[in-house]
């Protein structure tokens, strides 16, 4: 019987009463390979299993993630193996519909703690029934947003909420997706990128200012838009959806301004921080030194060392959140960030974006219940270049083919 497993620096641990969690993982896609099983060899987890429909597929990630066995129905994982917590990043049905709630009912209601990749559904009636689940099983989900866990993201959240910051007053944020006329209609490429990226921006609006209580949204010809977001405490914040924006500059830009002191967020990786100081007098002023002698703070990482904060598993908050989830699990608590309340906060934001454009929308009335069915949306997937079988809309921006896993991107094939 083994008696240690691996810390973050690869050192020998002993295995005790809390650590490391088992851990079964059902899906093996892309995403889950590139980002998800690898931030695993960080964590203090024992990947017991792992399960996909594809049985050849969930093979190869047992060999190569080093779990002990594999299935192709989560169920009967579910039922065999003794589990500590489940991951789950599984995507989307062939209607646009995520797939994560039937599976998370199931995995909740067993008592079983759960954390999964976002959208976590399609509408926010869909996270309240997640929450009923997780009363009947009294344990816990947590969703994978990754926003919340930035260190970036977190480093801007220490500034708004310290003493000298004061109170938030305005704040905006710009991200390059589109505003389609009609987000329900999850079966077409835009909606289904709003509803895979806005997840996003609403998550980091969220865990930094809360949930606005009411919206009102203009969009421009380009599908672009402006979106102003109104918080019952007083302050104010808007959106920049601008999707013709170059693809050579920063994705994403945050502004979040205080009492006489703002903070702003480029790229992720760059946090501009103005405190409060004194301006000169105007016209007689010497020096550019202010007379605090305190002057902007300036945060971003290197890339020269080996260090793990410069690698994109931690930049990106994957490690982070799911160190986060693995400590909940030990600990027997509820993950500080991205839990089911935090979900139906977000998931309530995006639902307010079926409301009438140019109308001031209350946020939180679930103004999008139903799916839009759209009877004349034909099949228009390509084949897989590499398996000749038909692929499906992955998330909005690439197709991926079920059979062999290869993903094309939509812009290639325009």
């Amino acid at each position: 019987m083994e008696k240690y497993y691996l810390g973050i620096e690869g050192e020998l641990l002993e295995i005790g009463n809390d650590y490391p969690v088992k851990i079964g993982f059902i899906g093996c896609g892309s995403h889950a390979f590139r980002h998800i099983y690898p931030s695993l060899q960080f964590l203090p987890v024992d990947l017991v299993a792992v399960c996909d429909t594809n049985l050849e597929k969930a093979q190869l990630f047992k060999r190569q993630f080093g779990a002990q066995n594999c299935y192709t129905d989560y169920q009967e994982m579910l039922e065999k193996e003794s589990l500590d917590a489940v991951m789950v990043v599984v995507g989307f049905d062939t209607d646009g519909s995520p797939l994560y709630p039937p599976i998370v009912k199931t995995i909740l209601e067993r008592g079983i703690p759960v954390w999964f990749e976002k959208p976590p559904c399609k509408n926010s009636v869909e996270i309240m029934k997640m929450i009923e689940s997780a009363k009947i099983g009294h344990t816990f989900a947590q969703v994978g947003f990754k926003k919340m866990y930035m260190p970036a993201v977190k480093k801007v959240r220490e500034i708004i909420t310290s003493k000298d910051f004061g109170n938030i007053n305005t704040y905006t944020v710009r991200y390059p997706v589109d505003l389609p006329s009609d987000i329900r209609n999850i079966e077409e490429a835009g909606p289904r990128r709003f509803l895979d990226d806005f997840v996003h921006v609403a998550s980091t609006i969220v865990t930094l200012v809360g949930r606005p209580d009411r919206i009102i949204y203009r969009r421009s010809k380009d599908d672009g838009a402006i979106v102003t977001l109104l918080h019952d405490s007083g302050h104010v914040g808007s959106i920049h959806f601008c999707p013709s924006a170059s693809e050579m500059c920063p994705l994403e830009q945050l502004e979040i301004v205080g009492s006489g002191a703002n903070v702003l967020l480029n790229n992720n990786i760059e946090i501009f921080h103005y405190p409060k100081t004194k301006r000169l007098p105007y016209g007689r002023t010497e020096s550019f030194i202010p007379v605090s002698g305190k002057g902007a703070e300036y945060f971003t990482p290197e890339f020269s060392l080996g260090q793990l904060h410069n690698k994109g598993l931690f930049l990106l908050g994957y490690f982070n959140e799911l160190k986060e989830f693995v400590t909940a699990v030990s600990e027997k608590r509820y993950p500080e960030y991205a839990h089911l309340n935090d979900a139906l906060a977000v998931m309530q934001l995006y639902d307010a974006f079926a409301g009438e454009e140019g109308q001031e929308i209350n946020v939180g009335h679930n103004q999008r219940i139903e799916r839009f069915d759209n009877q004349d949306t034909k099949n228009s997937a390509p084949l897989c270049p590499n398996c000749h079988e038909q692929m499906f809309l992955k998330d909005g921006w690439n197709y991926n083919c079920k059979n062999c896993g290869r993903m094309v991107a939509s812009s290639e094939l325009e």
